[in-house]
């Protein structure tokens, strides 16, 4: 009986661990939908759109080097720690956007942050692994990924009022340290069933390495890269290419994206862990390269927001997929590794898309960029055709 009660606790998804590091999620990530307008701010300091690009993406190169650094070294066990520093550097950052305005503030400003952000998330990311039973994986993501959109679904139409009400746009930065600081708050209720249960994971160099060059996980991982490259350049470039075509609000675009998403994937909820994760991966993948193709075409509101529906819908079976499926395929001891390794795919799309991006938009248009974009999509179907090639990777 104790053993069946032991085996039904570890089973439970919803958990006080589990909602509190979704509400650490959801805070964090008001911490970069935020940057929405961040575009038009650095246009309004002078910058090129070359360097205007580097600027946006070196937040998240930041986040390229330093997760791999921190991953060997989180765990459910020690995730509190790392999440408390965090919060304290990702807050005094945002203040300090009151004191950079050249190019050279502003690069050491976004790696600062891009590095306090990576800490807190990663760590929230490792926690989460503690809190997740593989039975459940699919419906777990699909809930991390409703919970991380919510703030790009509301913020970006609001930032023209709340930088109004606010006086301006660092003020709306310097009140986002409000709920970031909230954060604080929560870190008592994460206490990981894997952590009470074992503690750490250890592995080796040999292991890790052998872990990291299996091909289905460097298939997994490359797919995550194309990905968040294509996803970011819309995030970053969409408001833009909305004013451009004089469309009333683009900021919309986000939110009946965003909307789509956590639909879908409310929709979808436990579906998503009795269906082919692949199958539903190559799907996605041709429905989005699909719409990139038609975005550089769009001359009327309706058919620019109608896409906006199609990206979230395609987006909102993909990335809880891709999460899933890495999750799954991973050994226990490298699940929290793998996912963080996932993320910081994420972080190096974030940085190759706005970089690559503003250098394209620099020589080119919009449609050059945009059929790119389609590109990667279809790329990504490739990697995940070769995945699919591979068996799943399993302890020695």
């Amino acid at each position: 009986m104790e053993a069946s009660n032991q085996t039904a606790k570890t089973e439970k998804l919803w958990t006080p661990s589990f909602v509190a590091l979704n509400f650490i999620l959801l805070l964090n990530f008001s911490n970069m939908s935020v940057f929405f307008q961040f575009n038009s701010y650095l246009k309004g300091l002078g910058m090129g759109q070359s360097n205007i690009g580097l600027v946006l993406g070196l937040f998240s190169l930041a986040a390229l080097v330093v997760r791999p650094f921190i991953s060997p070294f989180l765990q459910p066990s020690n995730a509190r720690r790392w999440i408390f520093w965090g919060v304290l550097g990702t807050v005094a950052c945002l203040l300090s956007y009151n004191l950079a305005h050249s190019f050279a503030a502003l690069t050491v400003l976004r790696l600062a942050h891009g590095s306090f952000y990576v800490l807190m998330a990663a760590a929230a990311m490792s926690a989460l692994t503690g809190c997740i039973p593989p039975s459940h994986s699919g419906q777990a993501f699909g809930v991390v990924g409703v919970v991380v959109l919510l703030p790009f679904a509301l913020v970006p139409p609001l930032l023209p009022t709340l930088e109004r009400l606010l006086g301006g746009y660092l003020a709306v930065l310097t009140v986002t340290t409000i709920p970031v600081a909230g954060i604080l708050l929560l870190l008592p209720l994460i206490r990981p069933v894997h952590a009470e249960r074992g503690g750490a994971y250890a592995f080796n160099r040999r292991e890790l390495a052998a872990n990291l060059k299996h091909p289905m996980i460097l298939s997994l991982m490359g797919l995550s890269l194309v990905m968040y490259s294509a996803f970011s350049i819309l995030f970053y470039y969409i408001g833009d290419f909305g004013k451009g075509l004089s469309l009333a609000a683009p900021g919309l675009f986000f939110t009946l994206s965003s909307a789509a998403e956590i639909a879908i994937r409310l929709g979808l909820g436990s579906y998503l862990d009795r269906v082919s994760k692949k199958g539903a991966m190559v799907l996605s993948l041709g429905v989005l390269a699909g719409a990139y193709l038609a975005l550089p075409h769009v001359h009327h509101p309706g058919f620019f927001f109608g896409l906006a529906v199609v990206f979230g819908l395609a987006w909102g079976v993909l990335v809880p997929s891709v999460s899933a499926l890495i999750f799954n395929i991973s050994e226990p001891r490298f699940r929290a590794l793998n996912t963080n390794l996932g993320f910081e795919m994420m972080q190096g799309g974030y940085f190759i898309g706005p970089f690559l991006g503003g250098v394209l938009l620099e020589a080119t248009d919009y449609g050059v960029l945009f059929t790119a974009c389609a590109g990667v999509c279809l790329l990504g179907l490739v990697l995940v055709v070769m995945a699919s090639g591979w068996k799943k990777p399993t302890a020695e």
